[in-house]
């Protein structure tokens, strides 16, 4: 799982608006933080990954709280209902049943909570000449831990289960961003979701 790499500062900046500060953040797929610089000031931020080598990185670096864990374990140990956001980018499409993911991520979220992150387009149009032409080099196939591959349609069908409000970003080449814009679903090289709870507000208790 690599966070940083390609579109970084895009996605880095996107999550930081949509966070904020002030909030209890956990960046699931962390890493060493070359993600998670962008949004940890001003927030209390926690790391997770599998690998702790790059987790002592983080904590060295940023003075973070970090947890250990596999992704393909129950995700409900991390506290439900506890976070203001979670960030997963570059994560699920290495991860074994995503929805079921997906529907633990919003447990561990509060009522108002937000959930961002990104995936690589597997079903590009680029893509799809690629694997016509019988060439995986340069798909996301070619890539032997993704195990998951969204296009457009089937990221937000995926978290719409689970979340009332579904926003999905192409990110693209600024020369091609128009058509990215059009076409998320064919020009869209990696797809930023933002996706939000709905606040859900407790009823006054009635005297009697």
């Amino acid at each position: 799982m690599n966070q940083g790499g390609i579109y970084e500062k895009e996605r880095g900046d996107v999550f930081r608006q949509i966070i904020g500060v002030g909030k209890k953040v956990m960046d699931i797929g962390a890493r060493h933080g070359s993600l998670t610089k962008h949004f940890i000031e001003g927030n209390d931020l926690t790391g997770v990954d599998i690998d702790e080598e790059n987790l002592q990185i983080l904590k060295d670096k940023f003075h973070c709280s970090t947890i250990a864990l596999d992704l393909n374990e129950d995700l409900d140990v991390l506290g439900v209902g506890l976070w203001d956001a979670i960030v997963m980018s570059e994560v699920i499409e290495h991860i074994f049943y995503p929805e079921k993911k997906v529907e633990q991520i919003s447990r561990l979220l509060k009522s108002d909570g937000v959930f961002v992150g990104s995936v690589p387009n597997g079903f590009s149009l680029m893509n799809r000449i690629r694997l016509f032409l019988g060439k995986a080099e340069g798909t996301t196939m070619a890539d032997p831990t993704h195990v998951f591959h969204f296009s457009y349609r089937r990221l937000k069908t995926m978290l719409e289960k689970h979340f009332t409000d579904v926003e999905i970003l192409p990110m693209q080449k600024s020369r091609y961003m128009f058509l990215a814009r059009i076409s998320p679903n064919l020009f869209g090289f990696l797809l930023v979701f933002i996706c939000k709870k709905p606040i859900i507000k407790k009823e006054p208790a009635v005297i009697v």
